[in-house]
């Protein structure tokens, strides 16, 4: 529930920023508080940290699961997944300490990089997941393709960032986060067809 909560606020959040704030902001652009002003800057950005936090808690629920396999993959897929989470939320908290300066000051250019790392890490963790939950066969239907969609996003959003939609594709990383959760939240466990091999019957 942790996780689904983050994720639905970081989806509700991005694409507010873009479809409200962003086209009324009167703040520079070369600003590293863009699209905001330094005060709501510090409570947005906070809430972005607690956010990466909510998503952290819901991935290490994810890991526990065990739906995206045992095996050496899943668990570098995991790993990744959740630097790359705790990196975002570190990123949150170094963006403090800039309000006020342009983008390209060192603080900043140092900021940037460390968002961009947790955003590789991310993309890689979760394509591998996706990688993994696939072969391991321990969900159907729709769910088992969520780690993998999310997987591709993530890594289309290190493009996406950059361009004036940027807070949209965040959004939509977040809405899929919340749908990852939302998967494990109604199906914890394997598939039951899945916990009996083929041609055998359940024995009491």
């Amino acid at each position: 529930m942790v996780g689904i909560v983050g994720g639905i606020a970081t989806l509700v959040g991005g694409l507010t920023v873009q479809a409200v704030v962003v086209p009324r902001t009167s703040v520079a652009a070369e600003l590293w508080t863009y699209p905001w002003d330094g005060g709501a800057f510090v409570v947005v950005t906070i809430l972005y940290a607690v956010f990466h936090a909510m998503v952290f808690a819901g991935l290490w629920g994810f890991r526990l699961s065990g739906l995206a396999g045992s095996g050496g993959g899943a668990r570098t897929g995991h790993a990744l997944a959740l630097t790359g989470t705790a990196l975002l939320a570190v990123a949150e908290g170094l963006s403090l300490l800039w309000v006020g300066q342009r983008m390209d000051s060192a603080g900043a250019t140092v900021t940037v990089a460390v968002f961009g790392l947790g955003t590789v890490l991310s993309a890689a963790g979760f394509v591998t997941l996706g990688v993994t939950t696939l072969r391991a066969g321990r969900w159907a239907g729709w769910r088992r393709r969520i780690p993998l969609v999310l997987g591709v996003w993530t890594t289309l959003l290190l493009l996406a960032v950059a361009t004036p939609f940027g807070a949209a594709g965040i959004g939509i990383y977040g809405g899929l986060l919340a749908t990852l959760f939302l998967a494990l939240y109604t199906q914890p466990v394997a598939t039951p067809a899945t916990l009996v091999p083929t041609g055998e019957t359940l024995r009491t």
